[in-house]
């Protein structure tokens, strides 16, 4: 007799999928109201400070195209920018 396939079990191929659907909700959780300039303008004094920083680079661009950032890539903007207006 065979065993019958278990479509539910957790392998090693699914902790990848997991783990994107979970960044895909989380992102979607936020609200649009983070799209705000001021962001943008924190993002811009970065890049000016820090020109070639992909992240930043990233997160910019998807602020201009309508995109909305997790709540850790917002915190990753402020703490970036704390830091750059304290030094």
């Amino acid at each position: 007799m065979r065993k019958q396939y278990e479509p539910n079990r957790w392998t090693r191929s699914w902790s990848g999928r997991g783990t994107a659907m979970i960044n895909k909700i989380e992102s979607s959780s936020v609200p649009k109201i983070v799209s705000a300039p001021s962001f943008e303008k924190r993002l811009s004094a970065l890049l000016k400070a820090q020109p070639y920083n992909k992240f930043y680079k990233s997160l910019l661009s998807q602020l201009r195209r309508g995109f909305t950032l997790s709540q850790k890539q917002l915190s990753a903007i402020a703490d970036g920018y704390n830091k750059l207006t304290a030094a």
